[in-house]
């Protein structure tokens, strides 16, 4: 299994499961990157943004799990960008969001049924 973690706050609460994985690979550009590397010397961490693909495709790593932790992040369209990039890259299996804005806003939204047959 390969996981792709993005954390905007540097890795400093990784997926309970991270450690056992055979790759993880954390990323973020703030300060906490460097706490991060010590509290979790197994697991890599890259100074890159979240957004800049092109940084993220130059790894060369493909991964089916992914965990993104934005907790902080303003804007739920941001976190659904994000979500959408790393989903048309990857093609992964399982996408966790960590979204403090996106965990207040769906609750309050219901998805309208899938209908498998055209409307007459």
């Amino acid at each position: 299994m390969w996981c792709w973690k993005l954390d905007a706050r540097g890795g400093r609460q990784p997926h309970a499961s991270i450690e056992a994985l055979r790759l993880a690979i954390g990323i973020g550009k703030g300060k906490a990157l460097a706490r991060a590397r010590i509290s979790h010397p197994g697991i890599r961490f890259e100074r890159i943004d979240a957004f800049d693909i092109d940084s993220v495709r130059t790894l060369g790593f493909h991964f089916n799990k992914i965990y993104i932790d934005v907790s902080g992040s303003p804007d739920i369209y941001d976190v659904l960008k994000l979500t959408l990039a790393y989903e048309a890259l990857f093609e992964p299996s399982l996408i966790v969001v960590r979204s403090t804005k996106l965990k207040r806003f769906v609750p309050r939204r219901s998805t309208w049924p899938i209908v498998s047959e055209p409307i007459p």
